[in-house]
């Protein structure tokens, strides 16, 4: 059962874990965006009722997430010239929607557990998952805008795990070699310290 706003949804999980849409990487993306959005509303409602379902909640976006397989995220590249830009970029978007899910689920772990003063779900200084491609990449609306945007200096982020970024900030050459990441990323790493 899935409640949003004024959206209702009553089927089983076993039912909307299954679910996968037209451009999906994997099953049970929309069900982790939709408990992403369902607790991003709930944990910021006025009414303490509703606020309670996040903590309630806690955490049920990532055991989704590792039912669906959703942690194993693929990577892809610029494409060359001969690839199909347009078919490259759906499937990017795709990855990256999926990586930015779960990376969500992070952020709202990281707040939830502020506001409740329970413990995390995750450990977020051990997270196998990669760090989010550049913002802008991901906003594009176009496959010429996206190719636009990767191709800039430093717009093509290199994949780096979360443990590893976590890491290198604790090493005493982190002043003299910091991490080029999206903003993105620095959100999930600042709600994991």
């Amino acid at each position: 059962m899935v409640a949003l706003g004024s959206l209702f949804v009553c089927l089983s999980d076993a039912t909307l874990i299954t679910h996968r849409g037209p451009r999906d990487a994997c099953d049970g993306v929309q069900l982790v965006l939709t408990a992403l959005r369902g607790q991003l509303f709930a944990l910021l409602s006025s009414d303490e009722s509703i606020r309670a379902t996040a903590f309630v909640w806690h955490g049920l976006g990532f055991y989704w997430a590792r039912t669906c397989g959703m942690y194993t995220v693929g990577e892809l590249s610029i494409p060359g010239p001969s690839q199909e830009l347009q078919a490259h970029w759906h499937r990017w978007r795709t990855l990256e929607t999926q990586k930015r899910a779960i990376l969500g689920h992070y952020v709202l772990d990281g707040l939830i557990s502020q506001t409740s003063g329970s413990p995390t779900s995750a450990r977020h200084l051990i997270s196998s998952l990669p760090t989010a491609s550049s913002d802008a990449a991901f906003q594009a609306t176009t496959a010429d805008e996206w190719l636009k945007h990767m191709q800039q200096p430093l717009a093509y982020l290199p994949s780096v795990l979360f443990s590893e970024v976590y890491v290198s900030i604790f090493s005493p050459t982190y002043r003299t070699y910091p991490l080029n990441l999206s903003s993105f990323s620095i959100f999930v790493v600042i709600e994991g310290l």
